[in-house]
C-alpha cells in the first residue's frame, strides 16, 4: 500500500463553503470544469478531449427530462447518423431503467409483501447482486433521512431526525432491527422470473402503525443500477466509445480508451482537486464522499448552518451518517458500479477506515484510492494518478 503524506492545496478548485443550505451555495461552483468531473465522474484525457467528435448526448425525451439532469453521457461521435442513433439508444435506455429501478418495477415489489411479482429480467438479475446485503431493507431509515434532506430551514428537520428527536430514534431502533433481520425481512428470487418479498406479521404490523411506504429501498444505489443498466444497453449495441456517469458518483467506461477522473478532498469547509487518476477502459468507478457538489445533492446531503453535514451513509445500528474518510474512490475493470458499490459501503460507513479490509478488495479486482486531510492514499501501486500543484 502507499501512503503520501504530503499535504495539497490546490488553487484549481477551492470551494470556500456558505454557511447556509441549499447545496453548500455551489451552484456557483459548477462552471467549473473540474467540480464537473468530480461530480460526474470520468473526463477524457487531453488527447481525447481534442477530437472533435467527442460531445455529450443528451435524452431527448421529455419524459425522462428531469431524470436526466442526474447523468452524463459523453461519446466519441464518427456522424450525425451515428449521434442521432446514440440519442435514441441512450433515451430509450435511460427511460426503462428509470422506470425500473425507480418509477415502477422496485416500488411494485416494495410494496407488495408476502406476494410474487413478476419482474425484469434486468431488475431481477440487479437483485441478485445484492447477496447477503441488508442494505434495502433500511427502507425506514432512508424514509426519514429524505424527510430531513427536503427540509428549507434547519430547524424542520428536528421532525424527521433520529438525533434531534426522540420518539423518531425510538421508532427507528425498531425499524432498524427489523430490517437487519433476515427472519423479518428477505427477498426470495423466484425460478420463474418473479421475486417475493417476505415479511413476518409483526413487521408487516409494526410496517401498518406507522405507515411506513415500502420495505425495499435502493436509495443511494438507486443510481448505480441505472449507470450500469444503461451501461449494458448501449455495449450490447455496440457502442463502446464513451462513458455513462451520476452525478452521485457511479461511472461507467463502455470501452477500450484512455480517462481522467479527479480526485477531490473536504477539509472543513473547503473542496479541493489533489489528484488525478488515470485509467484504461472498460472500467466501473464508485466515488463516496462526504460533501455535496452540486445542487442536485441536496438530494441526499444536509449542512446545516452551524457546519455539520448529513450524508447518504447511514449506520443502521447507531442510526447515524459516518463516512470513514473524505473521499474514497473504487476502480473495477471487470464488475458493475453496483457490485462494487456494496463491496465498498461496509468499509466506508464507519468511524475510521479499514485500510486492510480495503486492501483485500483488490483480489476481487477492485483497486482504491482515498484521501483525507488533503493526503492521497491507495491499495495499488500500479494505479497511475498524478497529484495536483
Amino acid at each position: 500500500m502507499r501512503n503520501n503524506n504530503e499535504a495539497y492545496n490546490s488553487p484549481l478548485v477551492r470551494v470556500q463553503l456558505s454557511e447556509e443550505h441549499l447545496g453548500l451555495r455551489i451552484a456557483a461552483v459548477v462552471v467549473l470544469l473540474a467540480v464537473a468531473i468530480i461530480a460526474f465522474g470520468s473526463a477524457i484525457l487531453d488527447s481525447q478531449k481534442a477530437q472533435p467528435g467527442w460531445q455529450e448526448i443528451s435524452a431527448s425525451d421529455t419524459a425522462v427530462s428531469s431524470d436526466s439532469r442526474e447523468f452524463c453521457f459523453f461519446y466519441s461521435v464518427s456522424s450525425s447518423a451515428e449521434q442521432k442513433a446514440l440519442t435514441a439508444a441512450y433515451t430509450k435506455a435511460l427511460a426503462e431503467a428509470v422506470q425500473i429501478f425507480g418509477d415502477e418495477k422496485l416500488p411494485q415489489l416494495g410494496t407488495r409483501p408476502n406476494e410474487p411479482v413478476a419482474i425484469e429480467p434486468a431488475l431481477y438479475e440487479a437483485l441478485s447482486k445484492l447477496g447477503e446485503s441488508r442494505y434495502p431493507f433500511y427502507a425506514a431509515l432512508y424514509e426519514q433521512y429524505r424527510g430531513i434532506f427536503s427540509c428549507v430551514e434547519d430547524a424542520d428537520t428536528a421532525q424527521f431526525d433520529p438525533a434531534q428527536n426522540e420518539d423518531i430514534a425510538h421508532y427507528l431502533t425498531e425499524a432498524a432491527a427489523y430490517g437487519a433481520d433476515s427472519g423479518a425481512v428477505s427477498l426470495s428470487l423466484l425460478p420463474d422470473g418473479r421475486a417475493m418479498l417476505n415479511v413476518s406479521p409483526e413487521y408487516a404490523a409494526f410496517a401498518e402503525d406507522n405507515a411506513l411506504g415500502s420495505f425495499l429501498d435502493l436509495f443511494w444505489l438507486r443510481n448505480a443500477f441505472i449507470v450500469d443498466y444503461i451501461a449494458e444497453a448501449l455495449s450490447s449495441r455496440g457502442y463502446t466509445e464513451g462513458t455513462v456517469s451520476s452525478y452521485d458518483g457511479f461511472t461507467r467506461a463502455l470501452g477500450g480508451g484512455e480517462y481522467a477522473l479527479d480526485i477531490g478532498c473536504r477539509v472543513g469547509k473547503q473542496i479541493t482537486a489533489v489528484a488525478q487518476l488515470s485509467y484504461s477502459g472498460p472500467a466501473a468507478l464508485v466515488t463516496l464522499r462526504d460533501y455535496p457538489l452540486t445542487g442536485l445533492d441536496d438530494l441526499h446531503y444536509r449542512v446545516f448552518a452551524g457546519g455539520d453535514i448529513l450524508t447518504p451513509f447511514i449506520d443502521a445500528p447507531s442510526l447515524r451518517c459516518k463516512a470513514a474518510v473524505s473521499n474514497l474512490t473504487a476502480l473495477s475493470g471487470s464488475g458493475s458500479c453496483a457490485e462494487t458499490a456494496l463491496k465498498l459501503l461496509d468499509i466506508y460507513i464507519a468511524d475510521r477506515l479499514d485500510a486492510d479490509a480495503l486492501a483485500a478488495l483488490h483480489d476481487s479486482g477492485i483497486s482504491a484510492v482515498w484521501t483525507e486531510q488533503n493526503k492521497v492514499h491507495t491499495t495499488d501501486d500500479d494505479l497511475s494518478l498524478t497529484l495536483l500543484p
